[in-house]
């Protein structure tokens, strides 16, 4: 098994190698936005409530694998940007751990995608966009 955080896609040879398959942990929900800065993007949009951790199979696409789990968490008005996107993180790992637990024991399963958010690269994020939430 591949266990990926932060990554850019992997390519087929790679993805090729676990038996059965790879986990990426995304520090958003998919079903809102993929790709980088996943939790700057619902606060840009005033959208707390797609703030969250997605424990996803790895394939081809961004963000795209089958969930294993889904997690959101508590948000404070004075949260930071950092905070939020610590918080995710230690959630995720937190899903991660409680995921694999799961479907190990037979009690969790993959669930299709059914609607893929909006992607967001490394390009469409700038210094305004960043400034006018942090104003």
């Amino acid at each position: 098994m591949i266990i990926v955080f932060g990554a850019s896609i992997l390519s087929d040879q790679l993805l090729s190698i676990p038996k059965k398959f790879s986990l990426n942990l995304h520090t958003g929900l998919t079903q809102y936005y993929r790709g980088v800065d996943s939790h700057f993007w619902p606060i840009f949009d005033n959208r707390p409530e797609c703030i969250g951790v997605t424990i996803h199979s790895i394939d081809s696409s961004i963000d795209g694998g089958n969930i294993l789990i889904q997690k959101r968490f508590q948000l404070n008005p004075d949260d930071s940007l950092h905070q939020i996107f610590f918080k995710s993180v230690v959630k995720g790992f937190q899903a991660f751990e409680e995921g694999l637990r799961s479907f190990l024991k037979g009690d969790r399963h993959f669930e299709p995608q059914q609607n893929p958010g909006k992607l967001f690269c490394v390009k469409d994020f700038s210094e305004e966009y960043l400034l006018s939430v942090n104003k």
